[in-house]
């Protein structure tokens, strides 16, 4: 979905106007959290977007997507645990 989203903008950049092309932003990071840091990723993402949601539409503003995706990656095989006794 964000691929499709990232495509959709990308093909319509020439026909949108140059302060909009240029305020966005596509971002991807693999990031080493613990799972507390990985919580705290996403507790500090969504109060990023929580200010603009509780507000009412502002003169010359444009509904803008923001998407985050915090997952886990999946293990491509087994992490090494603590030796065994």
């Amino acid at each position: 979905m964000t691929r499709a989203i990232a495509v959709e903008f990308t093909a319509a950049g020439p026909a949108e106007p140059e302060e909009w092309r240029d305020a966005a932003v596509l971002n991807n990071a693999d990031l080493w959290l613990t799972v507390e840091e990985f919580q705290r990723v996403g507790q500090e993402l969504a109060a990023v977007t929580a200010a603009y949601r509780r507000r009412t539409r502002p003169a010359g503003s444009r509904q803008v997507r923001v998407m985050n995706v915090v997952v886990a990656r999946r293990r491509a095989r087994p992490e090494p645990g603590p030796p065994q006794a």
